[in-house]
């Protein structure tokens, strides 16, 4: 499955690695795409992912919109 995010703030490739290196570490997340011009975020996931967590790390990361 894939899941997009808008995103804020992301303007470097630390904050895409900053961003990869968190939400890998999420059971059943396997893909993270980060576009810096458009703003937007897609993970690739299972379907029993929490979805809720990745939104909270995003938010603690202040990335997410």
């Amino acid at each position: 499955m894939r899941t997009s995010f808008k995103v804020k703030n992301v303007s470097c490739g630390a904050c895409v690695s900053d961003i990869n290196t968190e939400l890998l570490k999420v059971n059943g997340v396997y893909g993270v795409f980060a576009n810096i011009a458009t703003q937007s975020l897609d993970i690739d996931h299972t379907g029993d992912t929490d979805l809720k967590r990745v939104k909270q790390i995003l938010k603690d990361l202040k990335y997410l919109v």
